[in-house]
């Protein structure tokens, strides 16, 4: 589902045609190669490794002590960084599979994998792999993960299905099904990110709709923790008053706004969670300084950053949020 989302941008953005034949976030037809269950159960842990550059970073997740880790599909690893003005790359760790979603709770790091079709679950120290969340399949197209660290819960986004699907963060065990596929307002037409807000206790979905072939424009879609639907904002459809057009990875900061990468504007919107007031974005588009082409995800720290996947000029895009 992610890399049809990816495709569709493509599509409607004749400006990435200079990409050519370039890979964006999992184009390869070895994305689809699911592996069995006793391959899984094969799996050793690795031993970290250091590469030079980045290739396709899709999600990101803050950890503790200023560490921070950006999942890179095209390169089959996580990459883990300092969070700091610069976000210096630090080392990175192979995933057996294309890591869609990356998450961080409790001196864990939990990975979507979209060839496992499971959320895998490794110690950060040591990068030593240790289950799967409900198992081998238990969700099959795992886009994005957000972790209520209080309750222990994990909020695991199926973008193919149309479902969150929460488990308990270390047991693993399935506790509850939220939302699933459709076009009405809190239902999940083509949702792609998810974040949890432990000031509300409540969980938001991005969710670029389908405006082109049923009207349902895209939403953040705002649910209660325990799955009541809340409140939605709409981008609007057409082109005149449009707001948002395909919302990807969000994020609460310390003042609770909300910011969310939008891949085909090249912005990050900012939003008066309160009001759905737009407020001013970060970035603009295009690909040098400060500029965002195709940006996928965003995490704020305690030092009020704003830390983005810039996924085309293939690096993490630091703005300090109110400067």
């Amino acid at each position: 589902m992610f890399r049809e989302h990816v495709k569709r941008l493509l599509g409607v953005f004749t400006v990435l045609v200079i990409l050519g034949g370039s890979l964006l976030v999992g184009c390869s037809d070895d994305a689809d190669r699911i592996m069995s269950p006793d391959a899984q159960l094969k799996r050793q842990p690795k031993p970290p490794q250091v590469t030079s550059a980045m290739n396709s970073p899709t999600r990101i997740a803050l950890g503790e002590k200023g560490k921070m880790y950006v999942s890179d599909f095209g390169a089959k690893v996580i990459w883990e960084l300092k969070a700091k003005k610069d976000a210096t790359i630090t080392g990175s760790f192979p995933v057996d599979g294309y890591p869609l979603a990356v998450a961080w709770a409790d001196g864990l790091v939990l990975v979507g994998n979209a060839s496992t079709s499971t959320v895998d679950v490794y110690q950060a120290s040591g990068w030593t792999w240790l289950r799967d969340l409900g198992g081998p399949g238990a969700v099959s197209d795992p886009t994005d993960i957000a972790v209520d660290v209080a309750s222990g819960r994990v909020y695991v986004l199926d973008g193919q299905a149309g479902y969150i699907k929460v488990f308990d963060l270390h047991s693993g065990a399935p506790l509850l099904t939220i939302s699933g596929p459709g076009t009405t307002e809190f239902s999940l037409t083509h949702p792609t990110g998810i974040a949890f807000d432990p000031g509300r206790n409540e969980i938001l979905v991005s969710d670029y709709g389908d405006p082109t072939a049923t009207g349902v424009p895209p939403r953040i879609k705002i649910f209660a923790d325990d799955g009541s639907p809340v409140v939605s904002f709409s981008g609007r459809l057409g082109l005149l008053g449009q707001r948002f057009s395909f919302p990807q990875g969000l994020a609460v900061d310390a003042a609770g706004r909300i910011l969310f990468a939008d891949a085909l504007a090249g912005e990050v919107h900012v939003l008066n969670r309160d009001t759905g007031e737009t407020l001013e974005p970060l970035g603009t588009f295009g690909s040098g300084p400060g500029e965002l082409w195709l940006p996928l995800d965003v995490v704020v720290d305690g030092k009020n950053r704003a830390y983005v996947t810039n996924n085309r000029p293939r690096r993490v895009e630091v703005f300090e949020l109110g400067g």
